[in-house]
């Protein structure tokens, strides 16, 4: 059976092992910027979903929940890479 919840170093390794090269790193910055795949943040620690991470790679819409707010908004992903570099606008 599968984890169904990743850390961010085995989020990395699922993304790479599919085509996206990607290094923990990576997506801490990409969650300091509110860009790349969803996440869960429990505590002080920081997980992601397959299915999350899958949808990430496909460019689909996903459903993102803002601790903000308490909402959850839809982003469409055009490209994954060019998304989660793209400022966002203010």
């Amino acid at each position: 059976m599968s984890k169904k919840f990743l850390t961010t170093k085995e989020a990395a390794i699922f993304l790479t092992e599919r085509g996206y090269s990607v290094t923990p790193k990576t997506l801490e910055v990409f969650r300091c910027y509110r860009r790349g795949p969803g996440f869960i943040k429990i505590g002080h620690r920081v997980f992601y979903r397959r299915d999350q991470l899958d949808d990430f790679l496909k460019g689909v819409e996903v459903k993102v929940f803002n601790p903000k707010t308490g909402k959850f908004t839809k982003e469409q992903v055009v490209d994954p890479a060019e998304q989660a570099l793209r400022p966002k606008n203010r």
